[in-house]
């Protein structure tokens, strides 16, 4: 592949090319590129393909993977799914619109959802969507879409749409959406913290509440270690936690009450076991009295967290 003198140039260049998928494979692009998707076969089909147009790619399978990388490499382009696992697109997408860094590189949607229901994602913002379908008719869309974005980097893009012509869309998945809705919005009404954790005791959620006790803002949290918020003298009890809850035999709940500062704060931290294997971690923060020394302290056990 051979190397532009830079990478304004090279934009210059992709925007004149046609990116015909039966093109020849000789290119002058070193743009990079992040794609996630949850889905093994395209992803790795469309890496490949991808990679013989010149660009150097990098792949994701959850959202919360995808936001790591692209935060540590800067890509020209990013594409990703909507619905993933850890964070969906949406999210991916707010986080990035909120960084500096990364607010204006260019975003496509490769996604199942019909665009009637890109409205269950409020803080969706894609420069570009592509419908997924069969490898054959996705792999020109998408080219299409990289070429859209590409001739615009700088401008004033509208959002635009390929391969939804004659696209149908499933109830059953826009049910879903719509419960996945209500759900969130729910979280975001408690009056109680609430933040959602994977396996590692990374941040995937925190309602306003949980953001206003930690003294953070929502998108300084998502992605972020748990235990990294608090101080040293507690870290090590809360992680004594999440290990107990890890082991547990059931979905039980762990209270502990943890210093932040001159705050006092009462957890409870439950897992969500799914084979017998803890995929998520919820834990409710609310404040509790001041205690005499500023560590963080065991205190009981209850049942399920509701």
């Amino acid at each position: 592949m051979r190397v532009v003198h830079s990478r304004r140039e090279a934009h210059g260049r992709a925007s004149r090319e046609t990116m015909d998928p039966q093109a020849p494979d000789e290119q002058t692009r070193t743009d990079s590129l992040v794609f996630v998707d949850d889905d093994a076969f395209p992803r790795e089909a469309l890496r490949e393909l991808l990679k013989t147009k010149g660009f150097e790619v990098h792949v994701a399978e959850d959202g919360l993977e995808g936001l790591e990388i692209i935060r540590r490499i800067h890509p020209d382009y990013i594409i990703l799914d909507i619905i993933l696992p850890k964070l969906d697109g949406s999210q991916v997408c707010w986080l990035l619109r909120r960084d500096r860094r990364l607010h204006s590189t260019p975003i496509i949607a490769l996604s199942g959802l019909a665009p009637q229901d890109f409205r269950r994602f409020p803080r969706l913002s894609a420069d570009a969507y592509v419908a997924k379908g069969p490898l054959p008719s996705v792999i020109p869309h998408l080219l299409a879409a990289l070429q859209y974005v590409a001739e615009r980097r700088g401008g004033v893009l509208h959002g635009g749409l390929f391969g939804y012509e004659g696209f149908r869309p499933r109830r059953l998945v826009s049910e879903m959406l719509a419960q996945m809705r209500r759900y969130a919005a729910l979280i975001q009404l408690l009056s109680w913290g609430v933040l959602d954790l994977d396996a590692e005791g990374r941040i995937l959620l925190a309602n306003a509440a949980a953001a206003h006790l930690l003294g953070k803002r929502e998108a300084q949290l998502i992605g972020q270690p748990f235990l990294a918020l608090f101080p040293a003298r507690s870290r090590q009890v809360l992680q004594d936690v999440l290990a107990e809850v890890q082991r547990a035999p059931t979905e039980e709940t762990l209270r502990v009450t943890a210093a932040l500062g001159p705050k006092a704060l009462a957890l409870g931290v439950s897992g969500a076991k799914d084979q017998g294997v803890v995929k998520r971690i919820l834990v409710t923060i609310t404040p509790a009295p001041a205690k005499s020394e500023a560590e963080a302290v065991r205190t009981n056990r209850s049942g399920p967290l509701l």
